[in-house]
């Protein structure tokens, strides 16, 4: 073999291979932005996209408020007693309405219970067709749960600050957008529905209707 043979691989650029990926990867990216927007296909993708979405603001907003944040006040309470077991149950109780909440969100209001991607319809079927706010009861409801388990003062102090916190949000914030959003149908929705203890008064009243 003659030593001067041009068929000897030449050693690869690590930076123009990297240079080199990026262009496709940016090909690659403005194709898949130039595709049409309907179809099965497209369809599932929007549904996943959804679906991720729920599951994300699920995880942050009541994972960090009803988690996170009792998890620390519990292990920082220095008025921490022995705890209740009773209070697993409750936060099961709590998880469970939050779950619930998530589901219908997702299904009937097609959005998430995460402010930078709400409902784009009033949700107004299961928890919500005897109370309007029963996320944050379910989030109180594991605040609860916390504080028997822990029996922690530090939060129970917490629980008081969350009850008065989402009052003020919901009456300053969430039922102005609300009503502003959907109009009469709120205005019907709000005056049928109590704003926080559940009431089977309007089950019974909707069967009789129907």
């Amino acid at each position: 073999m003659l030593s001067g043979s041009n068929n000897e691989p030449r050693p690869i650029d690590p930076a123009k291979a990297c240079l080199s990926m990026s262009f496709e990867l940016c090909d690659t990216y403005r194709q898949s932005a130039q595709m049409p927007t309907s179809g099965p296909l497209n369809i599932g993708r929007k549904k996943k996209k959804m679906f991720i979405r729920a599951l994300i603001s699920f995880s942050v907003l009541p994972g960090i408020i009803a988690g996170l944040i009792p998890w620390i006040l519990c292990h920082s309470d220095p008025w921490r007693r022995e705890g209740y077991p009773l209070g697993i149950f409750v936060m099961i109780g709590g998880s469970f309405i939050l779950l619930w909440c998530v589901r219908d969100f997702y299904i009937s209001g097609k959005g998430t219970l995460a402010p930078w991607s709400p409902p784009k319809r009033l949700v107004i079927v299961g928890l919500y067709r005897i109370c309007r706010n029963p996320m944050y009861i379910g989030v109180l409801v594991l605040v609860v749960g916390w504080a028997i388990f822990a029996t922690s003062p530090l939060l129970v102090g917490y629980f008081v600050v969350l009850v008065f916190s989402f009052h003020f949000r919901i009456v300053m914030y969430e039922e102005p957008q609300l009503l502003e959003l959907f109009g009469a149908v709120w205005e019907s929705y709000s005056s049928l529905v109590p704003r926080w203890l559940p009431s089977l008064k309007v089950l019974n009243n909707s069967s009789k209707t129907s």
